[in-house]
């Protein structure tokens, strides 16, 4: 990504985090980025064009970091671990990407509910096959629904780590993290 195109990128997801998508204007983007709107229009086809790429960079950069993650240990109740711990600490440095994606999939009538559901399966996708392997090696229940752990898992974590970076920025990381582990790990571990 170019420097002009990174500014774009870097100002929108600052403006949609405070604004929301709907309430923010490409002037506004233009004006954090401290750049000509005609600039914006050059690198991006629209409004809707910079939000879609701003979730696709962020969802992919989260689902690299993750496979790489789970890549390290050959344990799927570690690998579950790691997860956790790697999910709170990208959603704790990219609070402002995860607020832009967070207010978009819960927002009810939001119109990129689709494009987001289907931006989340690598993610969902990854944790999954986790919690497969794990129940093949008899360390997980065999009734567990993979998908349905790996999406409770996304929101559990997103809106754990919210709560803290904004509303209990003194409880520490490390107790907030245990706490996550110990209520999912305890309740999915044979």
């Amino acid at each position: 990504m170019n420097d002009k195109k990174n500014r774009i990128y870097q100002a929108a997801i600052e403006v949609f985090a405070h604004h929301g998508f709907e309430n923010t204007t490409v002037d506004e983007i233009a004006q954090k980025a401290k750049i000509a709107k005609g600039t914006i229009y050059y690198h991006f086809k629209s409004k809707d064009d910079i939000f879609l790429e701003i979730i696709q960079q962020g969802i992919k950069k989260f689902s690299d970091l993750l496979l790489k993650t789970v890549q390290t240990t050959s344990d799927p109740a570690k690998q579950l671990a790691l997860i956790i711990t790697c999910s709170y600490d990208f959603f704790e440095q990219y609070q402002e990407f995860m607020h832009v994606l967070l207010a978009e999939f819960w927002r009810f009538k939001s119109h990129w509910k689709q494009d987001t559901n289907k931006l989340q399966d690598p993610y969902v996708s990854i944790i999954a096959e986790v919690i497969k392997r794990g129940k093949e090696q008899d360390v997980f229940k065999m009734s567990l629904n993979e998908d349905a752990i790996a999406i409770a898992l996304f929101g559990f974590i997103s809106t754990a780590t919210l709560e803290w970076s904004l509303f209990r920025p003194k409880e520490t990381k490390h107790h907030m993290l245990h706490t996550i582990q110990e209520i999912l790990l305890k309740g999915i571990l044979k």
